[in-house]
């Protein structure tokens, strides 16, 4: 059974969900509330304590009026996830293996060994000793 999704793209959400978005939005308004309050901007603190509180009695009260709220703010969640994936994520992953490059030529390290010897016949290498013996490889399981 597929799940019903909004204009928005966001699936609709229960009467609990919508509770605990506002009871999460609540907090997350009151901690913004009381950094400014912290770093002096009163007024605004004020401001944002008001939405808080509404939030939060709108959240345990009547969660079904959030609704108008919570699709733009999902919808919003989803872009910048995308964000996170896919530009962060991959700057991190380029990054990250184009500086090992960098470092491995830099130190000389060559992990796969691919120097060309002029006149060696073969590149295989043998083994001093094998990893497991010879009854090993007859019981597998």
């Amino acid at each position: 059974m597929t799940e019903a999704k909004s204009y928005w793209g966001v699936v609709v959400p229960s009467r609990g969900d919508l509770r605990r978005f506002g009871i999460a939005l609540a907090v997350l308004l009151a901690l913004l509330g009381g950094y400014l309050w912290y770093v002096g901007a009163v007024g605004v603190a004020q401001l944002v304590h008001a939405a808080s509180l509404i939030l939060l009695g709108t959240g345990l009260m009547r969660p079904v009026a959030l609704k108008p709220v919570y699709f733009p703010y999902m919808w919003l969640a989803r872009m910048v996830a995308f964000v996170n994936i896919h530009l962060l994520l991959g700057l991190v992953f380029y990054t990250l293996f184009t500086l090992t490059g960098l470092g491995m030529r830099l130190l000389g390290r060559d992990p796969l060994d691919r120097k060309i010897a002029r006149g060696a016949e073969s590149y295989w290498q043998r083994r001093a000793c094998s990893l497991f013996p010879r009854d090993h490889y007859r019981k597998r399981f």
